[in-house]
């Protein structure tokens, strides 16, 4: 996705969250910097998201499905075949599996669209 990026992180609290987005921005900042003019890398503000466990709650499947699903929208690249996430990471763990979107059909997922 060449003007975005999505991302899921574990933390502890809100708080850790707001320093982990603010140091991840910061850094990838200065070292962008290092091979590109463009002073301004990133919007002010984040569309952060705070998955709570819950037995009942779908939320964390459809965000990964969503993050992957990204891949095929907006490139019409299947998420297997996307070189920069960790897909194949996650089917080893068993949180998707591996004919996640091998398929032709579009799908629709109802997280920001």
């Amino acid at each position: 996705m060449p003007e975005h990026i999505h991302l899921l992180v574990e933390t502890e609290t809100v708080q850790s969250m707001s320093a982990f987005l603010r140091d991840f921005k910061k850094f990838t900042s200065q070292e962008l910097k290092k091979y590109a003019k463009d002073e301004h890398f990133w919007q002010r503000g984040t569309m952060d998201h705070c998955i709570r466990p819950s037995l009942r709650s779908e939320d964390f499947e459809n965000h990964i499905h969503y993050i992957f699903y990204n891949s095929w929208k907006h490139l019409g690249i299947k998420p297997k075949d996307f070189p920069y996430h960790n897909f194949l990471e996650l089917v080893e763990k068993g949180w998707i599996e591996d004919d996640f979107f091998d398929y032709d059909a579009p799908q629709e997922f109802e997280i920001y669209e």
